[in-house]
């Protein structure tokens, strides 16, 4: 996900996350990019809301605007959720 013009986050699977960062620090050097591969799998943890009233159950969460228009399929960004920001 692109959270802002010069940062990005990704997520891969539990089972893939070391072959996922091994692979971008490889590619990053080889390239000559201007990049820092951080692992911050054990600082964070991930769930997923699916389903047809998935967005009607986050509205009912958090006061951002869960609309397609302003929150599209496959967007990323930091809200809240109660009283905490994730």
């Amino acid at each position: 996900a692109k959270l802002a013009e010069d940062k990005f986050f990704v997520v891969a699977t539990d089972t893939m996350h070391r072959h996922v960062e091994t692979w971008m620090r490889r590619h990053f050097e080889d390239s000559g990019a201007h990049a820092v591969v951080t692992d911050v799998t054990g600082a964070f943890a991930q769930f997923n809301v699916q389903g047809p009233r998935s967005r009607e159950l986050m509205q009912a969460l958090t006061s951002t605007d869960m609309s397609d228009a302003a929150f599209p399929f496959r967007a990323a960004r930091e809200i809240d959720v109660g009283f905490a920001r994730v």
